[in-house]
């Protein structure tokens, strides 16, 4: 299994996006992802990013270095490095968008994802919850 370097972020966005707006920033990062190698899960919930990127460190640094300039987010906020093995592998970068989703995930002792509170203080003090429930997404079909 091949090991990478991640990191997960959470992010505000400076306004709420709309479905097609949030669709072209997909294909635009699933673009740019490929062309470096990397991998992850995004998700949307009421005007937040949860994400997980994965793959080498120099474009991974730089990607995220270009997030955190990115006018369309606020208040990015890192929550978790590590070096493991990739966990999204083949997928230039997944997505939900969890706005109207309602999700039980017992597992994680979530009974509705619509109540998890998404945000950077509950996701900083849970960063293997928020973890999880990004790895939730890896086997759901995606946009």
């Amino acid at each position: 299994m091949e090991c990478v370097h991640s990191i997960m972020y959470w992010s505000r966005a400076t306004a709420r996006m709309t479905e097609a707006e949030l669709l072209e920033i997909l294909r635009k990062a699933r673009r740019s992802n490929q062309e470096k190698g990397l991998t992850g899960m995004l998700l949307y919930k009421k005007g937040c990013f949860l994400q997980l990127l994965e793959g080498e460190l120099r474009p991974l640094e730089q990607v995220y270095a270009k997030i955190e300039k990115d006018p369309r987010h606020t208040s990015v906020t890192l929550l978790r490095t590590e070096y493991g093995p990739r966990q999204f592998p083949g997928w230039t970068m997944g997505f939900q968008n969890l706005t109207k989703i309602r999700l039980n995930l017992p597992e994680l002792g979530v009974t509705d994802l619509m109540d998890v509170p998404f945000d950077a203080e509950y996701f900083g003090a849970n960063p293997t919850k928020a973890q999880s429930i990004l790895l939730c997404f890896r086997g759901v079909a995606l946009v």
